[in-house]
């Protein structure tokens, strides 16, 4: 009999523990009033707490301190944007943050190799919102030449500033190699990453871009103009082709027929093998070129070849 009252004991004790774990873990019985929240990087605990109380996803900071615990950790919080849509443990809550769990389905963005900031903002517009898109150009576009074009995964949700913040890191990952190998070279990292804006525009190849590479410092260094299209395309969005007189003649830094020298930034946000022609030029006997209609690039040695070259190739 004793053994029995034992059993039925423990019984309740079970169930009265189990019911305050209900009690204690249960989400508001009413949905979020605003299902999305950021989490910012470094952002402390409490903070985040005290935000998803706010928004009616938890019932109690304190508990769910208790909850985050029980899921791993008050430490490894991920930072983002999450969607609560409906009510859910807190310990699931928990485990969403420091799993990543951002409840949104993430957008899938290419960035090709010579975007500039704007074609970047152009690509946002269409796969996100226009508000975002024109954000980004105001954000960007001061650092042309340092957004990294690859293929990325964007939360829908994500701010201008949250996806330079990202192209921008991506970036100096992907680039870290390489600015030490400028900081051993002639030209400033700036130098590199604008000369290698124009390669991406002029030439496709890494070995025709590291021969164009050493024909533009080369005229650099003696004084001449570059005389590169890929600058009215920055300034006009126009291609060879269409470039006119009155274009060549516009009053611009940009404008490397009449001024000399690297136009004062970026034009482009270049690829890794730009950046690396940049960087490796191929000495040459050519101070010209020209792409043909096929894409190919034709040298020359003198003016006299490159006008014989043109009339065969371009007229």
């Amino acid at each position: 009999m004793r053994e029995l009252l034992h059993h039925h004991r423990y019984i309740t004790i079970g169930a009265l523990v189990l019911a305050a774990f209900v009690f204690f873990f249960h989400t508001p019985f009413n949905p979020p009033n605003n299902p999305i929240i950021i989490v910012a990087p470094g952002e402390p605990f409490s903070v985040i707490a005290d935000d998803l109380h706010a928004h009616g996803i938890i019932t109690s900071p304190f508990v769910f301190r208790i909850a985050a615990m029980v899921a791993g950790g008050t430490t490894d919080i991920k930072a983002g944007t999450y969607r609560f849509d409906y009510k859910e443990h807190m310990v699931t809550v928990a485990r969403r943050l420091i799993t990543a769990d951002y409840g949104i389905e993430p957008v899938r963005i290419v960035f090709p190799e010579g975007s500039t900031a704007y074609e970047m903002a152009k690509i946002i517009g269409r796969k996100l919102d226009l508000a975002t898109a024109v954000q980004f150009v105001d954000i960007g576009r001061p650092l042309e030449g340092s957004l990294f074009p690859d293929t990325y995964m964007i939360l829908p949700t994500a701010t201008s500033g949250e996806i330079v913040v990202l192209l921008r890191s991506t970036f100096d990952d992907k680039t870290k190699e390489l600015q030490l190998e400028a900081a051993s070279s002639t030209h400033s990292w700036e130098e590199v990453l604008t000369m290698a804006s124009i390669l991406e525009e002029e030439v496709r190849t890494l070995e025709d871009r590291r021969i164009v590479s050493g024909i533009l410092w080369k005229r650099i260094e003696a004084g001449m103009r570059l005389q590169v299209d890929a600058s009215f395309a920055y300034l006009f969005g126009k291609a060879s082709a269409d470039v006119t007189l009155d274009d060549i003649a516009t009053d611009s830094p940009y404008n490397t027929y009449r001024f000399e020298g690297l136009p004062p930034g970026p034009i482009t946000n270049p690829g890794l093998t730009a950046i690396e022609a940049a960087l490796n030029p191929i000495e040459s006997d050519y101070w010209f070129f020209l792409s043909d209609a096929h894409g190919t690039t034709r040298y020359a040695r003198t003016y006299e070849e490159h006008l014989e070259n043109v009339a065969k190739y371009i007229d």
